[in-house]
């Protein structure tokens, strides 16, 4: 008996005809369908998943040939690197050579300057002895010349004596001569006066008498005035053989004067020539200095090359590592960063990943070693990552700084 409480009853294989299997079927069709419906659904949700991952395998072929030809592209500019450090290790020995080459004229150079220098202060010194031998027989000559001025001056006192001698002798001549004269007369008048008167005779005989201590007199003085002239003969030979012997000498030091001026003038003469050598010399020794300097500033340079070819590889052993994460998520770039002694990692932006970087730059200094980190599953292209690495390594990296160079 059916109740009917003016609902519906909905349930399977309750209808107004009581239970039955008529509704089984339809319901079960409706399971199936839908059990059709999510398995077609789940298929189409992995052919589009298998459409993106052949797109991602595309792309990541893409980018593995890509990282091969970069590869190979490191690959040869690493074998030209190497070819070009041959090339300049060579070079550099060449120029070493070169340059000890340059050391060792620079030092037979110095040699010779240190022996032209020798040779000058020899001849300095002695051009010191000739400009004293030269003084001396300066002094010498002026002593010569006072001399001869002192034996000319005594020459003409002796000539002036001799002239007063000669005019005392020739007014006692004369003397002698008017008393001659007046003896003659007197003699006549003596004679003419015998004859006349005794006592005139004996007068003028006392007159005789005296007129003989006259000439007497005047003959002593005659003989004083010739011996005074035979002194003054002595004394003329005299100043004539000391003046002799003093123009000889005066002519042996002008000779030895002459000689010393000749070897004043070859002395001369040989440093002008010393010094227009060490002229030649000092401008060939600037030339290789300059030689030296460009070679010197080409060496620094090779080596600042060298070194930075054959520098200590870039290692964390003793550093302060900072890990950075790099990756691109939904077409966004995404960093994060692990600071050292730290063990959480942060997602920060590129202003402030900068900012920390540069802060921990200017804290640690050398010790800062900077480790970028890009998942293998990225879908950043190389390049991509290629300029991000390199950018945040020549920034902040130790190995990469100015300073870090040997």
């Amino acid at each position: 008996m059916t109740e009917h409480s003016g609902f519906p009853d909905i349930r399977i294989g309750h209808t107004t005809r009581g239970i039955g299997d008529e509704g089984v079927w339809p319901s079960f069709t409706d399971i199936m369908a839908v059990i059709v419906m999510i398995f077609l659904m789940a298929l189409a949700v992995i052919m589009v998943q298998k459409l993106d991952l052949s797109r991602e395998l595309v792309v990541t072929q893409s980018n593995q040939q890509e990282a091969e030809r970069s590869r190979d592209i490191f690959q040869t500019q690493f074998e030209q690197m190497r070819i070009e450090r041959d090339l300049q290790e060579r070079e550099i020995r060449a120029q070493q050579s070169q340059l000890e080459g340059l050391k060792s004229e620079i030092g037979s150079l110095e040699s010779t300057r240190d022996q032209l220098e020798n040779t000058l202060r020899q001849i300095a010194l002695d051009k010191a002895q000739a400009e004293l031998q030269i003084a001396r027989l300066l002094e010498i000559e002026q002593e010569l010349e006072q001399s001869n001025l002192e034996a000319e001056n005594r020459i003409r006192q002796f000539l002036a004596a001799e002239e007063l001698s000669q005019e005392k002798v020739e007014s006692l001549i004369s003397q002698n001569q008017k008393l001659l004269g007046q003896i003659t007369g007197l003699e006549r008048q003596l004679s003419d006066l015998e004859l006349a008167s005794v006592e005139s005779i004996q007068s003028l005989t006392e007159q005789r008498s005296d007129l003989e201590e006259k000439l007497d007199t005047v003959t002593l003085q005659l003989v004083s005035v010739q011996q005074l002239l035979d002194q003054s003969a002595l004394t003329n030979q005299e100043l004539e053989s000391e003046i002799s012997r003093n123009l000889a000498a005066r002519q042996r030091q002008a000779e030895e004067y002459r000689i010393t001026a000749e070897q004043m003038e070859a002395l001369e003469n040989l440093i002008r020539l010393m010094e227009l050598k060490i002229v030649d010399l000092e401008e060939e020794a600037g030339t290789s200095k300059q030689q030296f300097r460009t070679l010197q500033e080409e060496y620094e340079l090779l080596d600042d090359k060298y070194q930075d070819l054959v520098r200590p590889a870039r290692s964390e052993a003793g550093k302060q590592v900072a890990t950075v994460f790099f990756d691109k998520i939904g077409g966004e770039l995404n960093y994060r960063i692990r600071e050292p002694g730290q063990d959480d990692v942060r997602t920060v932006g590129l202003a402030d990943l900068n900012g920390v970087l540069q802060g921990l730059k200017d804290q640690l200094g050398q010790e800062l070693y900077v480790r970028i980190v890009i998942p293998e599953n990225s879908v950043l292209s190389h390049r991509e990552a290629w300029l991000f690495t390199d950018n945040m390594l020549r920034q902040y990296d130790y190995y990469y700084q100015p300073e870090a160079r040997p």
